[in-house]
């Protein structure tokens, strides 16, 4: 008993020391994830709501986007390879060179080696 009343400030220290290790300190990280994960959410639904509120303008948007894709489709060359790319454009040229009445005997593409790395060029 002599030892308890000699200790009992450490005691209880060590009583208050433990149960801020295990009760309190745990308890306040649990509190500060949780309302992080409140303010995080409540973020995500407010530009949610900003999304659904401007649905008809994304949606105009949208449309807008789809018809300027479908006019630009016809300034684009879709082919299966180059070489398929390469044999259509030659065959369009040799076409419209031989409708403006020009005498051409051979239409080839230089090498890209020897033209150091330019796409494709036409000799004559």
């Amino acid at each position: 008993m002599k030892y308890v009343e000699k200790y009992k400030h450490y005691i209880s220290l060590t009583v208050a020391l433990l149960f801020y290790v295990y009760v309190t300190d745990p308890f306040h990280m649990l509190t500060e994830e949780v309302v992080g994960s409140y303010s995080l959410q409540s973020k995500r639904l407010a530009k949610t709501e900003a999304l659904l509120n401007n649905a008809t303008v994304i949606s105009e948007e949208l449309n807008k986007a789809t018809v300027n894709k479908n006019a630009m489709e016809k300034f684009f060359f879709n082919a299966e390879s180059e070489g398929q790319f390469k044999l259509q454009i030659q065959q369009r040229l040799d076409y419209l060179l031989r409708n403006s009445e020009c005498n051409l005997d051979t239409l080839t593409w230089l090498d890209e080696k020897k033209n150091h790395g330019t796409n494709s060029s036409m000799e004559s």
